[in-house]
C-alpha cells in the first residue's frame, strides 16, 4: 500500500536581491548593522528538505545555507540552519490535522567590516519547538512556539526569549 510510506527529497537554490538601504557607521557597526532596512547584498540560498511518512507518523528534516556578500565594506556572516520536526497525521474529512514537535538549530558565523572580524557578531541557538499544521483542500496554514534551550549569540550580548511562526501556503 503506497499510503502506508512515503518520502520525499527537495533541493533547491536561489537569490536573495539586495533590500533596502544600507550604510554601516564604523563608530557603532554592531547596532548600526543590526538596525538596518535591510542588508544591501545580493546574497546566495541553499535548501534541502527531507520527510519521512510511515502511515500517520511522519519526520521532516531541512537545512538551509545563506551565503552572504559584502555592501558597503560591511559583510553579514553566512548563515546556517536546521530543524528535525516528528508529526502526526488526523485525516478528518476535508481537512487534515498534524501536531507537530522538534528542534530547530541556528548557526551564525562572524561578521566582518573592511575584511576584519566584528566582535561580538555571529553565535548559535537551539531551540524547542512545538506547533500545528492543518490542510483543507491546496491550502495549508500552520503555526509553532519556539523556545531556546540553548544559545550563545553575540557574547551572550544577544539573548532569545521566544519566538514563533505563522504560515499560510497554496499548493498549485
Amino acid at each position: 500500500d503506497s499510503g502506508m510510506f512515503n518520502q520525499q527529497l527537495w533541493m533547491g537554490g536561489g537569490v536573495k536581491a539586495p533590500s533596502g538601504k544600507f550604510a554601516a557607521d564604523s563608530s557603532e557597526i554592531v547596532s548600526s548593522a543590526n538596525d538596518q532596512p535591510g542588508t544591501g547584498s545580493l546574497d546566495f540560498l541553499f535548501s534541502t528538505t527531507y520527510a519521512l511518512q510511515v502511515r500517520s507518523w511522519g519526520l521532516s528534516c531541512n537545512m538551509n545555507y545563506k551565503v552572504n556578500q559584502a555592501a558597503d565594506n560591511f559583510r553579514f556572516g553566512n548563515h546556517f540552519s536546521a530543524s528535525a520536526f516528528a508529526f502526526r497525521l488526523f485525516n478528518l474529512s476535508e481537512v487534515s490535522v498534524s501536531p507537530n514537535i522538534g528542534l530547530l538549530y541556528e548557526n551564525l558565523a562572524l561578521n566582518k567590516y573592511n575584511n576584519e572580524i566584528v566582535e561580538q557578531t555571529g553565535g548559535n541557538v537551539l531551540l524547542g519547538a512545538l506547533g500545528i499544521e492543518t490542510r483543507f483542500h491546496k491550502i495549508g496554514v500552520g503555526c509553532n512556539v519556539q523556545l531556546p534551550l540553548a544559545q550563545n549569540l553575540s557574547d551572550s550580548q544577544t539573548n532569545t526569549i521566544s519566538r514563533g511562526m505563522i504560515h499560510l501556503s497554496y499548493m498549485f
